[in-house]
């Protein structure tokens, strides 16, 4: 169950950044606070699903892939990771991975630049897209 968690955690962390740095950018219509982070969500919303699908069926491939790949490099250099923070790692990975493999495949995407386009002069307006 911790590694489950863990996982979780990990893919939350990049979702969380993902969205951070989303709410932050100069080019969409997002405010930089709880608002504008509800506003990339309920954009975003379906291809989390999806990506938080896809990661849930290869949790175990990826979680299996991550141990036998990282383990043996961190005892090789004399460190050790317990499993569950190798779960974390797998988690972010998962989560990055999926994003990246849907966005080469042309997937599901939504950028908030193209929901809430700036106007002729370049301004970005900040009303509801559509």
């Amino acid at each position: 169950m911790l590694n489950v968690t863990f996982f979780i955690l990990g893919w939350l962390v990049f979702v969380y950044g993902q969205a951070a740095n989303s709410v932050r950018s100069s080019s969409n219509g997002l405010t930089q606070d709880w608002a504008g982070m509800l506003k990339w969500l309920r954009l975003q919303h379906v291809m989390l699903i999806e990506r938080a699908f896809f990661s849930a069926i290869f949790y175990a491939a990826l979680n299996q892939l991550v141990i036998k790949t990282v383990e043996p490099a961190l005892k090789a250099s004399g460190l050790g990771m317990n499993v569950w923070g190798m779960s974390g790692l797998t988690g972010f990975s998962a989560s990055s991975g999926i994003h990246q493999l849907m966005g080469v495949v042309g997937l599901r995407g939504t950028e908030v630049h193209e929901a809430v386009p700036p106007d002729a002069s370049g301004t970005v307006q900040s009303g509801n897209p559509g």
